[in-house]
């Protein structure tokens, strides 16, 4: 098992926050009910914190089974953002 450095992206207003939560949960099952958290599902442990004052969300894989390489899911995770922000999220990932 093993860790990812954490990912950051900028500009996640309440709204944008909602439709991630939702995608997240209907594509892998993992329910974010909260701001800030973590969660345990399928041998996969995430940490998220949404800070709308800042409008920063920093999510981070902090247990996932070896085989699975970090870039693989966080580009899951990106395209989720993608859809929701609705750009590309390369300019606001600042991992």
């Amino acid at each position: 098992m093993g860790a990812c450095d954490a990912i950051v992206f900028n500009g996640i207003t309440q709204e944008k926050w909602s439709c991630i939560k939702e995608t997240v949960e209907e594509n892998t099952g993992i329910v974010i009910d909260s701001d800030s958290g973590s969660t345990t599902r399928s041998g996969f442990t995430v940490t998220w914190s949404c800070n709308f004052e800042t409008q920063v969300l920093t999510f981070q894989v902090t247990d996932k089974p070896m085989m699975i390489p970090c870039e693989m899911i966080y580009s899951r995770f990106r395209a989720v953002v993608n859809e929701c922000v609705g750009t590309s999220t390369e300019g606001i990932d600042s991992h």
